[in-house]
Parts: structure tokens; C-alpha cells; sequence
């Protein structure tokens, strides 16, 4: 094979460097809950168990009866390629997934790559509380990212969960 143009040595290579400008122009949102949940002041990786103690219960008697409770608090991370936009919501739910327990409403616009960390701290009466049982059944704590689809993300399985005993 004899090629069309004679070889010879270069003189410079200052012409050999070549630039390309580009723009990102797609990508979506991806919402998680970070890797941990922390029930009390127990860190629980999510698909994890907590073994709940006396130091991780809050509680409060009213009429002789006494409820508990437990603060939660837990990351969400957008992990996608382009912003999450405010007005999603995040539902929270104790063993049935009828009605949530908790839901953080409203949710504000939360960019690509970044994370914030929120916390439900309990306390007898609240509206949005995670009141527990205190037995040795297996109970399972849920969160339900995006509960109303509203984010386009690249995975909309949403749904995370920990089991508490």
C-alpha cells in the first residue's frame, strides 16, 4: 500500500491541539434520599433495620396513657443532570401506605448535584409526627420521594424504606 502524501517528521505541534466548544443542552433530575435515615439519634442505612431503644423514643402521658415518638430526619440529593423544580413533595408512612403520616409539602427547587438535610422532630399532637408502637413486632417506616410525580427524573422508582423493631 503506498499512501497518496509523502511522510515526513513534523517541524512544531503547536497545530496539533484542537478545541471543540460543547453544551449540555438535556439530562433530568434524579431524587434520593441520601444513604441514611436517622431515626433518634440512630443513623440507619436505607433497606436497613433499627432496633429502637429507650434512648431513641420520645414520649409524653396524657391521661394516663402514654405515646411515642420518634424524630426523623433524612437527606434528599438530587443526583441527576438538571435541576429539581420547587412544588414536589416527599410522604412518609408507618407500616400502612394508605395515608401518609407526614408529607413535606412544597418542596423548594433543589439543583443538580446538591443536597439538603431535613428533620421531623416529634412531639404528642403534631400533625405531622411519627408516633410508633412499642412492642416487638416488626414495624416498617417509608418514603415515598416525589409522591406526586411532579419532578421528570431519570428513575421514578421513589419509594425507600427501613424496618423498625
Amino acid at each position: 500500500f503506498e499512501p497518496p502524501w509523502e511522510l515526513q517528521p513534523e517541524t512544531t505541534r503547536a497545530n496539533n491541539v484542537l478545541s471543540l466548544p460543547v453544551k449540555f443542552c438535556g439530562g433530568k433530575a434524579d431524587l434520593l434520599p441520601g444513604r441514611w435515615l436517622y431515626l433518634g439519634e440512630r443513623p440507619v442505612p436505607w433497606g436497613g433495620t433499627a432496633c429502637l431503644t429507650d434512648d431513641d423514643l420520645r414520649n409524653a402521658t396524657v391521661d394516663g396513657v402514654v405515646y411515642y415518638g420518634v424524630t426523623f430526619a433524612y437527606t434528599e440529593v438530587n443526583q441527576g443532570l438538571a435541576d429539581a423544580q420547587a412544588g414536589y413533595q416527599h410522604q412518609f408512612f408507618y407500616d400502612d401506605m394508605g395515608v401518609p403520616i407526614v408529607q413535606d409539602t412544597n418542596r423548594p427547587l433543589l439543583r443538580m448535584g446538591r443536597a439538603r438535610a431535613k428533620e421531623h422532630v416529634w412531639r404528642l399532637g403534631a400533625g405531622q409526627a411519627l408516633n410508633v408502637t412499642v412492642d416487638r413486632e416488626r414495624h416498617v417506616f417509608r418514603m415515598r420521594m416525589d409522591a406526586g410525580w411532579q419532578v421528570d427524573e431519570v428513575d421514578e422508582a421513589n419509594t425507600f424504606e427501613a424496618d423498625l423493631k
